[in-house]
């Protein structure tokens, strides 16, 4: 049985290409909280995320840690060793993760010449741009912490999240809305037996997100962050208890980003 699944990064690269890179890679276990690899940190090895969820994320002067983007089953997480130079951020992992590891001079060896696996790491990089882009774009105040906040809260649904219109199921398929990456939809084994949460409807986040996390994915101050989600769980936009996130009502969300 192979150890890939269907998802982005290894979506592009066939299926001989993948069994070569298991062939010259090997597989580290991540627990919840663990760093992956360091920020400016000399890494010999690329790593590819095959299950799991990570965040990247770069420390200030004064140590509080920014997130840059969560990363999911299939995303590769540091191109910047295939040139040799230092990570420019660190990773950690949100969720119990599983990596394939392929040392830099063997990936750069299968890179020669295979168009496909090329194209497969250009296309990782200009997501990256895409969503840098996009959030130096709401980083500037021209939108409300409130309305900010609501988008990632939307954004992390749609992205991460797993129906919960029961609870006890072990698998869900769950749609992965990224239009650059040309996702549509995945199965993903999901064992949720571990979150009782009592929810009949709405999206539930794959990993624990607490109001640190989204203060730091926000560069916002963890109080205010924490004033603003107490709002929305009262207005009944969503349910947050222990760091399980669920968006009960997405469509009141969308109608809130609305309002002038």
């Amino acid at each position: 049985m192979t150890i890939y699944q269907k998802n982005r990064f290894l979506d592009l690269i066939p299926a001989e290409t993948k069994e070569k890179l298991t062939d010259i890679g090997m597989i580290r276990i991540c627990k919840r909280g663990e760093q992956i690899f360091g920020e400016r940190e000399e890494q010999k090895s690329l790593y590819i995320l095959l299950d799991g969820y990570a965040a990247l994320y770069r420390s200030s002067r004064y140590g509080e840690n920014r997130i840059l983007m969560v990363c999911a089953a299939g995303d590769l997480l540091n191109e910047s060793v295939i040139e040799g130079k230092r990570t420019p951020a660190a990773a950690e992992a949100l969720s119990e993760a599983r990596l394939l590891c392929v040392e830099r001079e063997a990936f750069a060896a299968l890179l020669n010449g295979n168009f496909e696996l090329m194209q497969a790491v250009c296309r990782s990089l200009s997501v990256k741009t895409f969503r840098l882009y996009h959030q130096l774009g709401n980083a500037n105040g021209t939108y409300p912490l409130e309305k900010r906040l609501a988008a990632r809260l939307l954004k992390l649904s749609r992205e991460y999240g797993i129906d919960t219109r029961e609870n006890g199921i072990d698998t869900r398929e769950y749609g992965i809305d990224i239009r650059e990456n040309g996702i549509d939809t995945r199965e993903y084994g999901i064992d949720t037996k571990e979150y009782e949460i009592d929810t009949k409807a709405g999206r539930r986040v794959g990993f624990r997100v607490t109001v640190s996390f989204l203060a730091s994915l926000l560069g916002a101050k963890r109080e205010t962050v924490s004033r603003y989600m107490s709002k929305l769980k009262k207005q009944g936009y969503i349910q947050h208890e222990d760091g399980i996130l669920t968006v009960a009502d997405p469509e009141g969300l969308r109608k809130l980003l609305e309002k002038s």
